[in-house]
């Protein structure tokens, strides 16, 4: 997949989800995905797991086992528990093949270019390494609520992908597809008091509904190509005839 050297143009910028963190929608959605990650990223292991994205100073990738974490933004934003590196998520400021798990929590919806995004992920993880990424379900009730007030929340202002449109990138880029999940079941309501009431959403929506959460997680595996070695044929031919020397 040859997309060119892109690089992120100045008025791209990933949202900061801080600003989701006071509003009790943003509070639902980060704790649901920080609930979710909890049950995948302690078995994954290495040296070093990457945050591309996602809330300052309320790391997702706590529950990880992995020593190193580290957090890409494009922007300064101190409060990170751990190293937080400046960079532009098309050409990852990292050595090729050194980052074992790469979370991407809503990364896709805010860049022009989501699959030189994938792209530059992929050359970045190592072989068999893992990407987990977070989007917007549109078909739920918050791709509803997103069309009926585009400007009002962060998460609105994003161009969100369906979840087939996601897999079909990272197929294309070389990852295979390990696990993929919806959770969010509740309308994203300004309202705490609406939220705990509707909490009976959750496990409604996972048995009766469980593709139209308003949050997916997809988490894929960089694909390596076996290599079969071929041996050269070393028997030694048998001759099967001979002929009598001459007297």
């Amino acid at each position: 997949m040859n997309l060119g050297h892109i690089k992120a143009k100045s008025d791209e910028r990933l949202p900061k989800m801080d600003q989701w963190s006071f509003q009790p929608h943003g509070r639902y959605l980060i704790s649901a995905e920080r609930d979710v990650l909890a049950t995948v990223l302690p078995k994954l292991f290495g040296y070093y797991i990457l945050q591309l994205g996602g809330p300052v100073k309320s790391s997702l990738i706590d529950s990880s086992a992995i020593d190193n974490h580290i957090r890409l933004t494009m922007e300064p934003s101190p409060g990170f528990d751990g190293e937080s590196v400046l960079g532009d998520p098309y050409n990852l400021p990292f050595e090729p093949e050194s980052i074992d798990v790469i979370v991407m929590p809503h990364v896709l919806e805010y860049l022009e270019n989501p699959k030189a995004v994938i792209k530059s992920v992929y050359d970045t993880l190592i072989p068999e390494g893992t990407v987990i990424i977070f989007g917007i379900n549109p078909n739920s009730l918050w791709g509803i609520a997103k069309c009926l007030h585009r400007n009002r929340m962060v998460y609105r202002r994003g161009t969100s992908h369906y979840k087939s449109t996601v897999i079909h990138w990272l197929k294309e880029a070389g990852f295979d597809i390990i696990k993929r999940k919806t959770l969010c079941f509740r309308w994203p309501s300004a309202s705490e008091q609406f939220l705990k009431r509707s909490k009976i959403m959750e496990p409604i929506g996972q048995l009766m509904m469980p593709t139209f959460g308003g949050v997916y997680m997809i988490v894929a595996r960089k694909r390596v190509e076996k290599v079969i070695a071929v041996m050269p044929n070393l028997a030694v031919p048998v001759q099967k005839g001979y002929v009598e020397p001459a007297p």
